[in-house]
C-alpha cells in the first residue's frame, strides 16, 4: 500500500523448500564471486608491483629541463619541468554563453529527483519457512547523477532518464608551457579551480539554454525549471568553476615531439603528475606513489569484501537446512559469518604476500606468515569453543 509519507510495504512468504533451492542457487553464484575476487586480487597486486617499479625507474632516469627551449634529444623520456601555462583561445559553453580565457571550464549539474530507500527484515518460522517484510521509502532530493527509477518498487515515482544540461568539461587544446604543448589530459587533473559568479543582470531569455526550458539566474548558478522556490522533479541547478590561465604549474610527463603526455606505468595505470605552483619532482612522484597505494588498497578491500560475500553465499544451504529450528540456524549463521571473515582475509593476505616477495621479501614473508596465523586462529577457535 502507498501511504501519505510515500512509504510502500511489501510482505513475502517463503517455504523451507523455497529457501533451500534459493540457497543452492546463491551458493553457485557465491563460488563464482570467490573465484572472481581471487582473480581481482592477483591482478591488483601484480599491477601495484609493476606500477611501483615503474615509478622508481622513472624517478631515477628523470630529465629536468627548462620549458623555454625545445630539446628533441629527450624524445620518449620522462621529463620534469615547471613554468607558466598560457592559452590564446577562449573556452565557450554554448548553452549558457559563457566565454572565458582559461585552462578549463567545469559545468556541474544536479537534478531534483525521487530516491528510494529499501529496508528489509526477515522472521524465521519453525519448520524452515520465513517471512520477509520490505519497506520502501521515497524522498525528493538533489542528486548529481541520474537516479534510475525503472527499478523502483512503486512505479509512480518516475525520474527523467537524462539531464537537460549534463555535466561538461571544456579544456583548452592550445595550452603551452614555453616551447612545449600540454595535452588536455594533463590539464584535466588540475584540481585548483575558482567558482564562476553568474552576473545578476544576465538576460537568461537570450541564452540558448532557454530554448529547452525556462532558465533563471539564482545566486551563483542557473536554475532550469519553472520556480526555484518550488522545485519540481526534473528541475536542474547548473553551476560553473574554472581553472585560470597564465599560472605556474609543475609536471612530470613523457616527451613526445613538442607535446608532453601523461606517464603510463608498466602496470597499466596512467599518472597525470601535475600540480599548480612550483612543486619538486620528488613531491610529484610521492603523490603518484600515494595514488598507487590508495588504488591498491581500495581494490584490496573490494577483493576481501567480495570473497567474504561469496563465502557466505556458499555456506547458505547449510543455514537454510538448520533454520528448521530458528535458534540453531541463527547460531550457524554467526559461525558462517566468522569463518567467512577469517578465510577472506587469509586468502587476501596470501595473495598480497606472494605478489610482493620479489620486490620486498621481508614484507612478503611477514604477510604470508600472518595469513597462516590468521587461518590457524579461524579454524581452531570454533573447535576450542566447542
Amino acid at each position: 500500500m502507498l501511504g501519505n509519507n510515500d512509504v510502500y510495504v511489501e510482505r513475502s512468504q517463503q517455504s523451507l523448500a523455497g529457501n533451500i533451492m534459493g540457497s543452492i542457487v546463491a551458493s553457485f553464484f557465491g563460488l563464482l564471486i570467490v573465484v572472481g575476487s581471487i582473480y581481482l586480487e592477483i591482478w591488483n597486486e601484480g599491477r601495484a608491483v609493476k606500477d611501483h617499479q615503474s615509478l622508481q625507474t622513472a624517478a631515477r632516469g628523470l630529465v629536468s629541463l627548462s620549458a623555454a627551449n625545445f630539446d628533441p634529444s629527450n624524445e620518449g623520456k620522462v621529463i620534469y619541468m615547471n613554468g607558466t601555462v598560457v592559452t590564446k583561445k577562449a573556452l565557450i559553453d554554448p548553452d549558457f554563453d559563457i566565454k572565458l580565457q582559461a585552462l578549463r571550464i567545469i559545468r556541474s549539474t544536479s537534478m531534483y529527483q525521487w530516491t528510494e530507500d529499501r529496508e528489509s527484515s526477515t522472521d524465521k518460522k519453525v519448520g524452515g519457512g520465513s517471512e520477509t517484510v520490505t519497506t520502501y521509502t521515497y524522498e525528493k532530493e538533489w542528486q548529481d547523477k541520474i537516479v534510475d527509477s525503472s527499478s523502483f518498487r512503486e512505479s509512480s515515482h518516475g525520474n527523467p532518464k537524462q539531464f537537460k544540461f549534463p555535466e561538461r568539461n571544456f579544456t583548452a587544446d592550445d595550452a603551452t608551457m614555453g616551447a612545449y604543448d600540454l595535452t588536455p589530459k594533463l590539464l584535466d587533473v588540475i584540481a585548483t579551480s575558482t567558482p564562476l559568479t553568474i552576473a545578476a543582470n544576465v538576460d537568461t531569455a537570450k541564452l540558448p539554454a532557454s530554448n529547452v526550458c525556462k532558465i533563471t539566474a539564482a545566486g551563483d548558478s542557473f536554475y532550469a525549471g519553472a520556480d526555484p522556490l518550488n522545485p519540481a522533479i526534473g528541475d536542474e541547478k547548473i553551476s560553473f568553476c574554472y581553472v585560470p590561465s597564465n599560472q605556474v604549474i609543475s609536471l612530470v610527463g613523457l616527451q613526445s615531439g613538442k607535446s608532453i603526455q601523461p606517464f603510463r606505468a608498466a602496470g597499466g595505470t596512467t599518472f597525470e603528475l601535475v600540480k599548480t605552483g612550483e612543486v619538486s619532482a620528488a613531491d610529484l612522484f610521492k603523490g603518484a606513489e600515494t595514488q598507487n597505494q590508495i588504488m591498491t588498497w581500495c581494490l584490496r578491500l573490494l577483493g576481501v569484501f567480495l570473497m567474504f560475500i561469496g563465502l557466505l553465499m556458499m555456506a547458505s544451504p547449510l543455514s537454510a537446512v538448520l533454520n528448521i529450528i530458528p535458534f540453531v540456524g541463527s547460531v550457524a549463521e554467526v559461525g558462517s559469518f566468522m569463518l567467512a571473515l577469517g578465510l577472506s582475509w587469509t586468502g587476501s593476505l596470501l595473495v598480497i604476500g606472494f605478489a610482493w616477495l620479489a620486490v620486498r621479501p621481508m614484507l612478503g614473508y611477514a604477510l604470508i606468515g600472518g595469513a597462516f596465523l590468521l587461518l590457524l586462529l579461524t579454524v581452531c577457535r570454533p573447535s576450542a569453543q566447542k
